[in-house]
This record gives structure tokens, sequence and C-alpha cells, in this order.
């Protein structure tokens, strides 16, 4: 957490892909980590979304987003703390 003008805020560490296109056999968005492996750091206030990042595996150099839930259910369970 870390104070700005005596409010308290939660960080989050994340890592920005870079999206390709859709896979058009198994219908997943394909991402592309970044070369440099940084990372960068966000307030978790303002997360609009979450997924799940699946590796590359042996069939594929890319990784994958699996989506947990449907589009607003992290705003729906946001104030849960």
């Amino acid at each position: 957490m870390v104070s700005v003008v005596r409010d308290w805020h939660r960080l989050a560490v994340v890592r920005i892909y870079k999206q390709k296109q859709r896979n058009k056999v198994t219908g997943h968005i394909e991402l592309v980590a970044p070369s440099d492996g940084c990372f960068e750091l966000c307030f978790v206030e303002s997360v609009v979304r979450i997924a799940h990042i699946l590796p590359p595996t042996s069939y594929t150099t890319r990784s994958i987003v699996q989506d947990l839930y449907d589009g607003d259910m992290y705003l729906r369970l946001h104030h849960i703390q």
C-alpha cells in the first residue's frame, strides 16, 4: 500500500502484454510477452478487468487469455475486501 495525500491505495505489480489476433481455430486472444521482462506498478482501483494468462505450450509460442469471469464480474466483486 502507498499513501497519496493521506489516502491509502493498494498497488499491483503487472506485466504488460501485446495483443495479437484472435486464434481462428480456438477463438483465444493471443499475446506476446514483453521481451525485456519488465513489470509495472498500477493502482488496484484502476483495474477494470482481470484475466488469467496461460503460458506458451509445446503447440504454440504465444500466451493466450483465459477469461475467468464475465466482463463485469470484477466490478461486481470489487467492493469485497
